[in-house]
């Protein structure tokens, strides 16, 4: 194995590394999202070449941060080199004790810009499909992503953590990405029509209330990786989102009563 071929959102990538090891343990990682030449994917993938430096002591970064150089983002800290090219490929260099984990972080970044540049968002968010329609929840760490997925009932999952929305003829699509940890609800290539944004409050009432058109820009920009740390965060890009897709509040407790307050929405 020379690589591996991924589609996100649509959005086709290929892996390409010497480590053969390597792309077998992202391919276990990633299974659902994985495509071969024969799927039916025309466009060229992104390609994304990932170097194991043995020569350089293996460093750990949990989270690496980012620059940002024009339209590319860059990563340079000891153990871990890479760029991020939208119009070209990417490329990631690393010395890790944990080299799944290290190339994971670069590919959510890698996800994230190409789904920008094909016009939509990634949002740290979770989306749960019930009844043909996509339910996406968002709120900061520890707002109840996770509890909403296990609260599924009979809906897909798509992510609890990290889903992409592209624009569709009429309204929104959700996507699910396949980043994931074991704590987490396993991820779905699935995607559905965006029925309703909903920032998740935990309460002991369940009750959903709109939010105002400035308190859905803020919260929404705030749950944009990477991105909204860059020189130019996506603004307009959230507006667009937020003028086709209705945003609540919803308050909920640790359980799957809230389903009664939001299946109506948009009926």
């Amino acid at each position: 194995m020379t690589h591996l071929r991924l589609s996100i959102a649509g959005i086709p990538l290929q892996i390409e590394s010497g480590s053969r090891a390597l792309l077998e343990r992202l391919g276990e990682a990633y299974h659902g999202f994985i495509t071969d030449s024969g799927d039916g994917i025309e466009a060229a993938p992104f390609p994304v070449r990932v170097e194991i430096d043995r020569d350089a002591e293996p460093q750990m970064h949990l989270v690496p941060p980012v620059g940002f150089e024009k339209d590319r983002i860059t990563f340079d800290l000891p153990g871990y080199h890479g760029i991020i090219d939208p119009a070209r490929g990417g490329r990631l260099k690393i010395a890790s004790p944990s080299p799944v984990r290290a190339v994971d972080y670069f590919l959510r970044v890698v996800a994230g810009a190409l789904a920008y540049a094909a016009g939509g968002l990634m949002l740290h968010a979770a989306c749960v499909v019930r009844n043909g329609r996509g339910f996406v929840f968002f709120g900061r760490s520890g707002s109840g992503k996770t509890t909403v997925a296990r609260n599924a009932g009979d809906g897909l999952v798509l992510n609890d953590d990290l889903v992409i929305l592209l624009p569709a003829a009429v309204g929104w699509t959700v996507h699910g990405t396949p980043f994931t940890n074991p704590s987490q609800t396993r991820p779905s290539a699935g995607v559905a029509p965006v029925a309703a944004l909903l920032h998740l409050v935990q309460s002991p009432q369940v009750f959903v209330e709109p939010l105002s058109s400035a308190r859905a820009l803020a919260e929404l920009v705030v749950c944009v990786p990477i991105l909204n740390a860059s020189p130019e965060p996506p603004l307009d890009r959230c507006r667009a989102i937020l003028q086709s897709i209705p945003a609540f509040d919803l308050h909920l407790r640790p359980d799957s009563s809230f389903w009664e307050v939001i299946e109506p929405i948009g009926l």
